[in-house]
C-alpha cells in the first residue's frame, strides 16, 4: 500500500469532520459501509468492480480507525470547552504566561496555560492592567467570560477562532498574586524573538519596520489597516506570513555556510536545529509550524538515507498539527496554507503545460509564442506557481474577503522578483546585527530597496480597480463541485501524461475522451441549454415572494435590512462606533453573505454617530441607488 500516512491523514480529518458536524456516531457510518461493502462481493456489476478497484480493505481499515480515533477527540475536547462555558464565571487559577503583551484600550492581554489541576493544560486570556512577564506564574482571581459566537448570519465566530487556538474564554483579573518565574528554554528563546524584533526596529527605517516583522517573521501587529487593505487588494497578503519559501532560504543559507566545514550531515543537523529555533521565535503559528515541519522532514530524509516524499511531508506535516489540535482543521491559516501547498506542488507542473501548448491559429504567432516559452521557462514556471495556488485557494478567498482581483498574476510575478533579497539579506542582516550594530544598520539600508519595490506594488491593487470584484459569498455545495471538478481536471492529466495506465485509468479515459467528443459536436446546443438555465433562474429570482426584514448586530446602535416581495432591497441606517468599522467589517460583509451586492434604498433614521457613522462605506461599497434621511420623507411611496 501506497502511502498509508496519507490515508491516515485522510481519514482524520473525516473523524475530525464528523465529530464537528454530527451527532451519530462514526462507528454506526463505518457498521454500515462494511455491510454494504462485503454484500458487494455477491455482485458483480460495473460499480461494484470499481468500487473494489479504489478501495481496497487495508485503505478502508486505516480509514476507518484514524477517523475513529479523531472523532473521539474532537468531542471529548468539544464536551472539554461547553463544559467550561458553562459551569465557570468567578474563578480561582494558577497560571503561566506564555505569550507576550497586547496592549488594548483599557488593559493588556497575555496568553496563559492554566496549572490548576482542574483545568490544567487549558489556554485562557488573562487581561489586567498589570505589567506582566512571559514565563511569570501567577495566581490569579477574576470574572470568566466565554468568548461569544456569531452575531449575525454567517458572521465571524469568536468562540470558534478560539478553539483553534485552544483557548477556552477571557479572565477579567480582579486580584493577582506574583509567585515565580519559569525560565525554560522557551523563556529565552521568546527573549532571542524580542530581541530580533527590537533590533529590526532600531536598525531599519520606522516605516519599512513593520513590514520586514511581517515578512520575516509573520508579525503584523504593528502594520496599518490601510497597509493590510492594500496587499489584500492586491492578492499578496500571503508575503505577510512566513511560508515554505522562508524555509528554503534558511536551509539553503545555512547549507552554504556549512556543509564545507562540517559535511553534509552535521550540516543537516544544523539546519534542522535552525529551523525549531526559528518555529519557537515566529511563535509557533501554523504556517510556520507547516512550512519548518517540511523543512525538517525533507532535511532528515537525507540523514536516513530516504527520498523525500513530498505528499508523505505534507500529509506528516498536516497530522502532526490536527493531533496538537482538531480545531486547527477550521483555521483560515491552516486551510489557506496547506491548499496553496498542494496548489504550487501538484498544480504547477498542469498549468505550466497547458500556457506552454496553448493553440493559436496564427502560425507565425504561435511560432513566437512557442520560442517565447522555451526562452523564458522561469518566466512561465513562476506564472504557473500563482495561477496554481490562486485557483486551488480560490473558493477560500472569496469566503474570508468576498474578493478577487485579477491583478494576481502581475503582483506575485513582481513580489517573488523582490520577496528573494529581503528574506535572503534579511536573515544576513538580522545575524551581523548581532555582532555589529553598525553593520546591521548598513545592510538594513540594503534590504529596505527592495522593501521599496514591495509597498509599491502593494498599491497595485489600489491603482487598477476594474481588475477587482467584490463576489457574494458562495454555498457549500457550490464550492464542493468546484472542488470536484479541479480533482476531475488534475487526475485526467495525471491519466493522460501517464504511458502505462491502469485498466482503471484506461476506462476513466475512454469515458472522457467520449464526452470530449460528445461536447465539440455539441457545444452549440450546450451553450444553449446553459443560456436558457441561467435566464430561467434569474425569472425564478424574480418571482414574488415573502417579505423579509432582518435586524443586525452592529453593536451600538440599530441597522435594518428590508427585502420586499419585489426584491428590491433596503437598508435602514447602519450603526457605528468610534473604533470600529461597522460598514466595512460588518454590513458589508453580511449582505454578501445575503448574497446581496446592491441596496436599492438606503435610509438614515437620524444622523446620530451609532445610526450613520460607518453607512457611507456600505452606501459606496454597495452602490446604493438613493439615500433618505425620513425627516426629509413626508410620505413613502409603495415599493
Amino acid at each position: 500500500m501506497n502511502r498509508p500516512i496519507f490515508i491516515i491523514t485522510i481519514g482524520y480529518i473525516i473523524g475530525i469532520l464528523w465529530g464537528l458536524y454530527f451527532k451519530i456516531s462514526i462507528v454506526f457510518l463505518y457498521l454500515i459501509f462494511f455491510i454494504l461493502y462485503f454484500l458487494s462481493e455477491n455482485f458483480r456489476n460495473t460499480f461494484c468492480r470499481y468500487l473494489k478497484l479504489i478501495i481496497k480493505f487495508k485503505i478502508m481499515m486505516l480509514l476507518v480507525f484514524s477517523s475513529i480515533i479523531s472523532c473521539t477527540i474532537t468531542e471529548k475536547m468539544n464536551n472539554s470547552f461547553e463544559s467550561l462555558y458553562k459551569n465557570v464565571k468567578e474563578i480561582k487559577l494558577q497560571v503561566q504566561i506564555i505569550g507576550n503583551k497586547t496592549e488594548k484600550e483599557y488593559y493588556n492581554r497575555y496568553k496563559a496555560k492554566v496549572l490548576t489541576e482542574k483545568y490544567k493544560d487549558t489556554y485562557l486570556y488573562v487581561n489586567t492592567k498589570e505589567e506582566l512577564q512571559y514565563g511569570e506564574i501567577l495566581n490569579i482571581e477574576g470574572e470568566y467570560s466565554k468568548p461569544s459566537e456569531a452575531r449575525n448570519y454567517k458572521g465571524f465566530n469568536y468562540k470558534e477562532y478560539l478553539k483553534g487556538n485552544k483557548i477556552y474564554g477571557t479572565i477579567k483579573v480582579s486580584k493577582i498574586e506574583k509567585v515565580t518565574i519559569k525560565k525554560d528554554i522557551f523563556y529565552w528563546l521568546n527573549e532571542l524573538s524580542l530581541k530580533i524584533k527590537g533590533n529590526i526596529e532600531k536598525t531599519y527605517n520606522p516605516t519599512v519596520a513593520p513590514l520586514i516583522l511581517g515578512v520575516m517573521l509573520g508579525d503584523i501587529s504593528l502594520i496599518d489597516e490601510e497597509t493590510i487593505q492594500d496587499f489584500s487588494q492586491s492578492s499578496i497578503i500571503h508575503v505577510l506570513s512566513v511560508s515554505g519559501l522562508h524555509v528554503t532560504y534558511i536551509i539553503y543559507l545555512i547549507e552554504i555556510c556549512t556543509q564545507n566545514i562540517f559535511g553534509q550531515k552535521k550540516s543537516r543537523i544544523i539546519e534542522i536545529i535552525m529551523l525549531l529555533i526559528y518555529l519557537a521565535i515566529t511563535g509557533f503559528t501554523l504556517c510556520v509550524e507547516r512550512a519548518c515541519i517540511m523543512g525538517i522532514l525533507m532535511c532528515s530524509s537525507f540523514l536516513f538515507y530516504r527520498k523525500s516524499d513530498t505528499l508523505n511531508n505534507i500529509s506528516i506535516s498536516a497530522l502532526i498539527l490536527l493531533i496538537q489540535n482538531p480545531f486547527n482543521l477550521l483555521s483560515t491559516s491552516f486551510i489557506f496554507t496547506y491548499l496553496g501547498t498542494i496548489g504550487v506542488v501538484y498544480f504547477r507542473p498542469f498549468m505550466q503545460e497547458t500556457i506552454t501548448n496553448i493553440k493559436i491559429k496564427s502560425p507565425q504567432i504561435q511560432e513566437k509564442y512557442t520560442n517565447f516559452c522555451k526562452k523564458h521557462t522561469s518566466f512561465i514556471e513562476s506564472i504557473s506557481v500563482t495561477i496554481g495556488a490562486q485557483l486551488i485557494t480560490l473558493p477560500v478567498i472569496i469566503i474570508k474577503y468576498n474578493f478577487f482581483s485579477f491583478n494576481f498574476i502581475i503582483t506575485n510575478f513582481l513580489i517573488e522578483i523582490v520577496t528573494g533579497p529581503i528574506v535572503i539579506i534579511g536573515f544576513i542582516q538580522i545575524i551581523i546585527t548581532f555582532i555589529s550594530f553598525q553593520a546591521g544598520i548598513a545592510i538594513a539600508k540594503i534590504v529596505q530597496i527592495p522593501l521599496i519595490g514591495l509597498s509599491l506594488t502593494s498599491k497595485i491593487g489600489t491603482q487598477f480597480t476594474f481588475m477587482n470584484f467584490k463576489i457574494a459569498t458562495p454555498e457549500t455545495y457550490q464550492v464542493i463541485i468546484y472542488y470536484i471538478i479541479i480533482f476531475f481536471i488534475y487526475k485526467l492529466y495525471k491519466i493522460k501524461i501517464n504511458p502505462n495506465k491502469s485498466f482503471f485509468e484506461k476506462k476513466i479515459f475512454n469515458i472522457y475522451q467520449k464526452i470530449k467528443s460528445n461536447f465539440l459536436n455539441n457545444y452549440k446546443k450546450i451553450f444553449i441549454f446553459f443560456i436558457i438555465i441561467f435566464f430561467s433562474l434569474k425569472i425564478i429570482n424574480n418571482i414574488p415572494h415573502d417579505l423579509e426584514i432582518y435586524f443586525l448586530d452592529v453593536g451600538q446602535g440599530d441597522s435594518t435590512l428590508v427585502i420586499t416581495p419585489q426584491n428590491t432591497t433596503i437598508l435602514i441606517d447602519g450603526g457605528g462606533q468610534e473604533t470600529f468599522d461597522v460598514g466595512k467589517n460588518t454590513l458589508v460583509p453580511y449582505l454578501l453573505d445575503r448574497k446581496i451586492k446592491q441596496i436599492d434604498y438606503c435610509i438614515i433614521s437620524h444622523f446620530d454617530q451609532d445610526h450613520v457613522r460607518r453607512n457611507f462605506i456600505c452606501f459606496r461599497r454597495t452602490k446604493s441607488k438613493k439615500c433618505f434621511n425620513f425627516k426629509a420623507i413626508s410620505t413613502i411611496r409603495k415599493l
